[in-house]
């Protein structure tokens, strides 16, 4: 350090030191080190807030009300002050330097003013080597004791970089803060992106984060990581108080927006938040503190349908869940001890919701007797009591608590029994009717409003009226000719008799078997042996199970994927719609064959004209894309609007997914929309109950 007269003002003038120049910071991360330490100083002298100000074309006054900057300041890497302080985000020392040297390099002025004198910078001599030019500070000392805090002059400086400075801050981004706690605090994103901070200084941006944070409760891996650029810090260091900040956070509109984005998890596109299962069960129990909260699984809701419309009907907000969340929430209590609300404790509040007023079978009357003597003729045409039924009773009424409407009958499964009302005696057609009802639901499982349930209902109507005409009910006892159940009823000897006749070459007994394993009706699930009966079946000439083999070969079910093995089925069976739309497949993919739109069109043209309703739906994409076929949105919606039609779930699916988003010329139409994916979630569709709840939640 040494004295210098210039302009007849004397000033002392020091080598700044600075050894590595960040040759990648802008104007605006100087300007940020400047106004970290204004607000440095704010905090520590409890004094009024800073203020930035536009002076002149291109100057710029950066101005707080503490202490004053002293020159000594230059010297510091870190001041104990702001070390033992947590809340402090300035670096006196380093960040001062740093800026001073990228102000000098891009040509802007410095003066930094306070009550200790006025600090500018000037390019020098090194002190001893008169070759060497380095940056020296120029102190002038004008003590002015009135004067309050420090004020910082930049000249040569664009509104650009100011603006640019201002918004690596939180105090200076509009953006609504969700909650508070105690390492930290949840805001929502503004922008394309969420933001890291610390302690109101922006140090990461996250693209796929459902938030962006201010941490304020800083833990050694966080201060190790604050580099001297202060940007780019990695999530290594910031995760683990990101998750503190979610496990503490009770903020009911938080909690909405994670469980919102669990639905998005089967499919790969959720936040990277929820990729913390602590933090979906911390949300869920958050959310089972309010009431009208039910947590089902896709699979769940296609299970159980009837039960989904009853909660919705009652007011209940369905959130969906993945499985794996599910299991881990199943059995366990919120944080005030209330049981989490999943289906199953719906279920249970739901079959406790009913009440029973019940008739002895001897105060029914005459008439009602007489009916009610036919229970045993019926369910003998039934094919027995299952099982899980111990008893069937008449109730005067059967009348839920929660809804308001009342029902003909129900099947307790968690008592294993069938409840009628009584005014269903009115009529013998009443009573078995609904006798029927719940004897195919105690049978089979399914509940009302779902494909299995209604392929139950229909192959039993079906059943009756062949024996009915021909008058011939003994046959209906017959498990082999049961299509109407889910298998478990196949005893060990019906199998055994399939076999026999299988192994007597009956292509129809092999077809059936193949069918069994297969589907795992009555049997576990065996897509080896699927493949074995098929193939013999298809060897003996069943052309249905020619395609099945050919799809089991395209698939890979019991066996490695072979399209060679697969063409050479389809050829066999070529002129049947389903091995067209299969062969326009390979085609269209170009598996085992030159991919060919044209021929993919070819094909799935000849199965559409025979009625084939997955081909319209294949047809429909390659007008949509132009592929083998000039590019035709309407044309493509007329297709997919027949298959929908004809009970496609995936048609009616992506009918759902384009009528929600709009597609070419194709206009958006919520309505339509929800018409389309309440049909197809009905049909089995999970990713349809998936947009459902989005629309249901943004309706709300």
């Amino acid at each position: 350090m040494f004295l210098m007269m210039e302009d007849t003002m004397s000033y002392k003038s020091f080598d700044l030191n600075i050894e590595k120049i960040l040759e990648d910071w802008e104007p605006h991360h100087a300007v940020r080190e400047l106004i970290s330490n204004a607000i440095d100083e704010q905090e520590l002298t409890n004094t009024k807030d800073i203020s930035i100000t536009k002076s002149s074309e291109d100057t710029w006054i950066i101005r707080d009300f503490g202490r004053g900057l002293k020159h000594t300041h230059l010297t510091q890497n870190e001041n104990p002050e702001k070390i033992e302080n947590e809340n402090i985000i300035g670096k006196f020392g380093i960040g001062l330097k740093d800026a001073l040297a990228t102000f000098e390099r891009h040509g802007i002025g410095v003066q930094i003013i306070s009550k200790h004198g006025r600090i500018e910078i000037a390019k020098a001599t090194k002190h001893g080597f008169d070759d060497i030019i380095t940056l020296h500070a120029k102190v002038y000392e004008e003590e002015d004791r009135s004067f309050v805090g420090t004020k910082i002059i930049l000249s040569g400086i664009s509104d650009y970089y100011i603006h640019q400075a201002k918004q690596l801050f939180l105090r200076f981004n509009e953006v609504r803060r969700l909650d508070s706690t105690e390492f930290g605090d949840i805001y929502s994103r503004n922008h394309d992106t969420a933001v890291i901070y610390v302690n109101g200084v922006q140090v990461a941006e996250e693209e796929n984060f459902l938030f962006s944070y201010n941490i304020t409760s800083l833990n050694a891996k966080i201060k190790k990581s604050l580099n001297r650029e202060r940007t780019n810090v990695g999530r290594t260091a910031y995760s683990d108080r990101v998750k503190s900040i979610l496990l503490s956070s009770r903020s009911e509109n938080v909690m909405d927006k994670l469980s919102m984005d669990l639905s998005n998890i089967d499919k790969g596109k959720q936040h990277d938040e929820l990729l913390w299962l602590d933090v979906q069960v911390h949300a869920i129990k958050i959310l089972n503190e309010s009431k009208n909260r039910v947590f089902v699984t896709p699979g769940e809701a296609i299970q159980d349908n009837d039960l989904i419309d009853d909660m919705q009907e009652s007011g209940e907000n369905i959130l969906f869940i993945p499985q794996k969340t599910a299991e881990k929430i199943r059995g366990t209590n919120d944080n005030e001890g209330n049981p989490i609300r999943e289906i199953w404790e719906y279920r249970k509040e739901y079959t406790e919701s009913f009440e029973y007023d019940f008739v002895p079978i001897q105060k029914l009357s005459k008439r009602e007797q007489d009916i009610y003597n036919y229970k045993d003729r019926i369910i003998a045409l039934f094919g027995g009591v299952p099982q899980n039924v111990s008893e069937i009773k008449i109730s005067e009424n059967i009348r839920p608590k929660l809804y308001e409407d009342s029902a003909a009958g129900v099947y307790e499964s968690l008592n294993q029994r069938i409840i009628i009302k009584r005014s269903q005696l009115s009529k013998i057609e009443n009573f078995a009717g609904t006798l029927m009802h719940e004897l195919v639901h105690a049978k089979t499982g399914y509940s009302d409003v779902t494909r299995d349930f209604e392929s139950a209902l229909t192959s039993l109507t079906g059943k009756l009226t062949y024996h009915i005409l021909s008058n011939d009910y003994s046959s209906l006892n017959d498990d082999n000719n049961q299509g109407y159940n889910d298998g478990k009823d196949y005893s060990f000897s019906s199998i055994e008799t399939l076999e026999k006749a299988a192994q007597n070459q009956d292509a129809s007994a092999q077809f059936r078997l193949g069918s069994i394993y297969f589907h795992g009706d009555g049997v576990k699930c065996d897509y080896n042996k699927s493949l074995h009966w098929f193939k013999q079946a298809a060897q003996n000439g069943d052309i249905s199970a020619q395609n099945n083999v050919a799809a089991h070969y395209i698939e890979g079910w019991g066996t490695d994927i072979d399209y060679e093995q697969a063409i050479y089925w389809l050829k066999k069976c070529i002129k049947i719609p389903r091995a067209q739309s299969n062969m326009g497949y390979l085609y269209e993919k170009g598996y085992g064959v030159k991919r060919d739109y044209k021929k993919a069109y070819y094909y799935y043209h000849k199965a559409a004209r025979k009625g084939y309703v997955e081909a319209y739906c294949h047809l429909a994409e390659l007008y949509f894309e132009g592929k083998g076929v000039l590019k035709d949105s309407q044309e493509a919606l007329k297709k997919l609007e027949y298959a929908a039609s004809n009970h496609s779930a995936e048609a009616q699916y992506r009918l759902g997914e384009i009528y929600l988003y709009g597609k070419d010329d194709i206009i958006r139409d919520v309505g339509k929309a929800k018409k389309w994916l309440k049909k197809s979630f009905s049909n089995g569709v999970d990713e349809a109950g998936e947009l459902l709840n989005q629309l249901i939640n943004k309706s709300d």
